[in-house]
């Protein structure tokens, strides 16, 4: 009875599993990433959140009072923390 290929199959499997896994960890484990907008117009009080271009989040706002005024303009992030 000749041998059969199942075997030769099974026998390489586990080589062709790590070959993958070594190839792929770089790409598997690279954080995500996405463009991200928040706009806020002070005339309507809105903010808006915009992921990848796509509109996603709007919430009212409160951007000052009489004499302490928001400035406009356009601001980055300092620092990012979590609590």
């Amino acid at each position: 009875m000749p041998p059969r290929l199942r075997v030769f199959h099974y026998d390489i499997f586990p080589a062709r599993a790590a070959l993958a896994a070594f190839v792929l960890a770089p790409v598997l484990a690279t954080p995500g990433r996405a463009d991200l907008r928040v706009d806020i117009d002070k005339s309507s009080q809105r903010m808006s959140v915009r992921v990848d271009g796509a509109p996603r989040y709007s919430w009212p706002v409160s951007t000052g009072r009489g004499g302490y005024g928001t400035p406009s303009g356009t601001f980055h992030p300092q620092a990012m923390m979590r609590r």
